[in-house]
């Protein structure tokens, strides 16, 4: 089926182009024949070499989709560790996602984050379960205790994967850093829109 759908995916790819080119070069005819030529030669390479319709070899967002995040669900959080094999750890495992936060009182000598972040080319994905971004090489940097950690990705979850006293956020983002040994330290971010006001005027 998917070897099926790749050979349509393949045959259709090409069709679309001549149609997208044939339109674009009369809206560019215009502007001259160098420009109409140039643009031509580019179609045609892509067309000859297909780059528009290589597929990612990685699972699909249906196949990612194969669970949620409500309680007593048959793909809930309860039921992650016999959904998949590699999710064992969902199980039996110890500090695992999600966590209930209890408002516990606060640890003030923690001090406050050190971030560095810069700006610079990234991917965006739909996985399904989440929307990530991620960064070749990473950027910027967050330090905790003299450690750096590189931020590698951040990704939304819709509901929030964690619950403060047994309630779910809309959202919740994550920034995922990790350092030279790959440990992790990862921040997260709570969206509520229940109080939200007029975005015009924030």
């Amino acid at each position: 089926m998917e070897t099926a759908r790749r050979r349509r995916a393949g045959a259709a790819g090409p069709a679309f182009a001549s149609a997208i080119l044939v339109i674009f070069a009369f809206s560019c005819s215009s502007r001259g024949p160098a420009f109409t030529w140039t643009i031509l030669v580019i179609f045609a390479f892509l067309v000859r070499n297909q780059q528009w319709c290589q597929r990612l070899d990685r699972p699909t967002v249906a196949s990612n989709a194969l669970f949620n995040y409500k309680d007593k669900d048959p793909t809930g959080p309860d039921k992650w560790a016999k959904l998949n094999k590699g999710w064992a750890a969902c199980g039996d495992g110890k500090k695992q996602c999600p966590i209930d936060i209890c408002k516990v009182e606060i640890n003030k000598d923690m001090g406050p984050l050190d971030q560095a972040y810069k700006s610079s080319a990234c991917t965006l994905e739909n996985r399904g379960h989440d929307f990530i971004l991620q960064w070749k090489g990473g950027n910027g940097k967050l330090t905790i205790e003299k450690k750096d950690y590189v931020l590698q990705q951040v990704h939304w979850h819709v509901p929030s994967e964690h619950t403060v006293n047994g309630t779910r956020f809309d959202m919740e983002l994550h920034m995922v850093h990790e350092d030279s040994s790959k440990a992790r330290a990862v921040i997260s971010v709570l969206y509520s829109t229940k109080e939200a006001g007029d975005p015009d005027k924030t």
